[in-house]
């Protein structure tokens, strides 16, 4: 004997399933490209005036906090509460920056990650180099391999 099932009942359980499913991937997703976003422009920041001779450590620091808004803070999604230490020393530039990922306030969030955010922080730092000396060891270097 053949027994007819009501396929109601089975997409009424399937589709919190997959709508859950999907929603979570959208944050993880959401949070994946802020987190890749406030790593990458740390290391544009730091990377930026490694070079540059001209400027005096404070002057260097002042550009990098205004190029901050336009690397890091016009590229995040759902990220806030963004912060970035800027400290230039002689020898080195050092790029600090974290911001908080919060969740929609959903159970899901509160029992996988035990809270509604998650913290998103970076240290970056680039050694400041003469481009002079630079190009000069890099010919030595040059010599050497041909």
């Amino acid at each position: 004997m053949e027994v007819k099932g009501s396929y109601t009942l089975e997409a009424s359980l399937l589709m919190p399933l997959i709508i859950g499913t999907i929603v979570i991937l959208l944050f993880i997703s959401f949070y994946l490209h802020d987190n890749a976003v406030i790593k990458e422009g740390a290391i544009i920041l730091a990377n930026k005036y490694t070079n540059e001779k001209n400027l005096s450590n404070s002057e260097i620091k002042q550009k990098l906090e205004q190029d901050c808004e336009q690397v890091i803070l016009n590229k995040v999604l759902v990220t806030r509460s963004i912060t970035t230490n800027i400290k230039v020393e002689k020898k080195k530039i050092t790029v600090s920056c974290s911001g908080v990922f919060y969740f929609p306030s959903i159970f899901i969030s509160q029992t996988i990650f035990n809270s509604n955010s998650l913290n998103i922080a970076t240290t970056k730092s680039m050694n400041r180099v003469n481009p002079v000396t630079f190009i000069r060891y890099c010919k030595i270097v040059e010599g050497f391999i041909n």
